[in-house]
């Protein structure tokens, strides 16, 4: 097993050109088609064979204003974000009586009156069913609650693209305190005004192999798009990064593997995996000679814990344990060793700056302006001005030690269809989600403003790529210590699952 050890420098090339260059990449926009471009050009450059660009039909959406103006005592305009695919308002906006309903279950409507009213829901939707007995209540509006998130910003949220028609109402998300002071009042009065558009176009997935020798597959996957706000220099600029410094240190190893490696770079992820759905509907065959997805998806936080998320046999929940495991046996060659365990320089450390704060970021993507951040003259790590402040790319120290284990982390067996190896999963394949959170479920700056190169770590992501290629060649260049095959019982979540989000 070949020690790997990806290079920072690479990684914030790449972070250079999808955040600040590009910026932004809403999904079916042209920022999103230069990201697939220069992915492609990328994959080329470390010498993958069959790149290829394949587009799919996708309705991009936008916004420039969504508002909650308190009418009672001079209340406050509470900015918000629409829906993805939600309707708009009127004009003049809809102004309606605010009632509180919880989490909007079938009983949470039936003990309140919500004919003609807006409504206040802590949480997200949980299913399609949900969202159709919303649309038929009688609401004039929905006011969501990302309920993960106790900030003052708001939080971007998506929908399954299989939703845009279910979707007739106005809706937006809300920050939490602003709600939560919401919820309080009396019977508030307010005006909703959102001015959220779609109209049909095209979003793109792009792939390219380190071909194999024999018929079976691995694919490496990161998605290209970002929500409607920030820079997705996190979600997913990180995993598209570690992705191509993966391939890079792959194909550098001139060797041929068994299975073919596929490097993946998806679009439309933020609507529920759209984009990788679309890839395994045209190319079924290709999913089901896959022995394992390795997906990466946000995986930058210059704070907090890593999670490999595992969807298969107990073989491959046990390799991933020794990855991150002092000490374990090894399966066949040692382990402790590899992947980006050593450095060669001394540790320097380097902060993303100051805590800031979304009010200092733009505003998202609008219909009459083209998606994405100018760009800038720029040093050796990400710097620059889109927001009107410095940026950098924080930078975590590596101290040197013998036998470090590939990637510190929680293995956990979970299903969840909120990334791209949930398409494979539905067709039996095992997966292996790379991920990272700083807090409870999630990110501070999941889906916001704050998503950009001030809250990112270069070596968190290298160390990433690292762990990704380990992965990649334990199952394509030897005979991998697991099946494919997904347990009975996770397999029946993912089919639930598959049927509560996809239809």
């Amino acid at each position: 097993m070949p020690t790997f050890r990806a290079s920072a420098e690479n990684v914030d090339r790449h972070l250079q050109v999808l955040c600040r260059d590009i910026g932004n990449r809403l999904g079916a926009t042209d920022a999103e088609r230069r990201a697939a471009q220069y992915v492609a050009e990328q994959m080329e450059a470390v010498g993958l064979r069959n790149v290829t660009m394949e587009t799919f039909p996708f309705h991009v959406w936008g916004y420039s204003e969504a508002w909650v103006d308190v009418l009672a005592d001079e209340g406050p305009a509470i900015r918000c974000i629409p829906i993805a695919n939600s309707r708009p308002t009127p004009e003049a906006g809809v102004e309606a009586e605010v009632v509180y309903v919880d989490s909007a279950t079938a009983a949470d409507l039936a003990m309140n009156e919500v004919e003609g009213k807006l409504l206040l829901i802590w949480g997200l939707s949980g299913d399609a069913e949900q969202m159709e007995m919303l649309e038929h209540s009688g609401a004039a509006g929905l006011l969501w609650v990302d309920d993960r998130f106790p900030v003052d910003w708001p939080v971007s949220a998506g929908t399954p693209y299989a939703w845009r028609d279910i979707i007739t109402l106005p809706q937006v998300t809300m920050p939490y305190w602003e709600a939560l002071k919401l919820a309080k009042m009396t019977a508030p009065h307010v005006r909703l005004t959102s001015n959220a558009w779609s109209e049909a176009g095209e979003s793109v997935n792009v792939w390219g192999d380190l071909p194999g020798a024999g018929d079976e597959m691995v694919h490496m996957t990161a998605h290209i798009d970002s929500v409607i706000v920030g820079t997705g220099a996190e979600d997913d600029g990180s995993g598209v990064a570690a992705m191509l410094e993966a391939a890079r240190m792959l194909a550098d190893l001139g060797e041929c593997p068994e299975r073919t490696i596929r490097f993946c770079g998806f679009g439309a992820e933020e609507q529920l995996s759209e984009g990788s759905r679309v890839y395994v509907e045209r190319h079924p065959e290709e999913a089901d000679r896959t022995r394992l997805v390795v997906n990466l998806d946000s995986v930058a936080a210059i704070t907090g814990r890593n999670q490999l998320i595992v969807v298969g046999p107990e073989g491959l929940v046990e390799a991933c344990t020794r990855m991150t495991t002092p000490g374990h046996r090894p399966l066949r060659e040692p382990l402790g060793e590899a992947a980006g365990t050593l450095t060669e320089r001394a540790p320097v450390t380097t902060r993303g700056g100051d805590t800031h704060r979304p009010e200092e970021a733009g505003p998202g993507a609008t219909h009459s302006v083209t998606a994405g951040t100018p760009s800038r003259d720029r040093a050796s790590i990400a710097r620059g001005s889109e927001f009107g402040r410095p940026q950098e790319v924080g930078h975590a120290p590596r101290v040197e030690r013998t036998g470090r284990v590939v990637l510190s982390g929680e293995v956990m067996e979970h299903v969840t269809p909120f990334s791209d190896m949930f398409p494979f999963n539905v067709r039996g394949c095992p997966s292996v989600f790379l991920h990272r959170m700083n807090q409870a479920g999630t990110r501070y700056f999941h889906h916001s403003d704050l998503d950009d190169l001030q809250s990112v770590s270069t070596e968190v992501i290298a160390t990433h790529a690292n762990a990704a290629a380990h992965l990649a060649h334990l199952t394509a260049f030897t005979g991998p210590p697991f099946e494919r095959e997904i347990p009975e019982a996770q397999m029946r979540e993912v089919e639930d699952m598959a049927e509560r989000y996809l239809g």
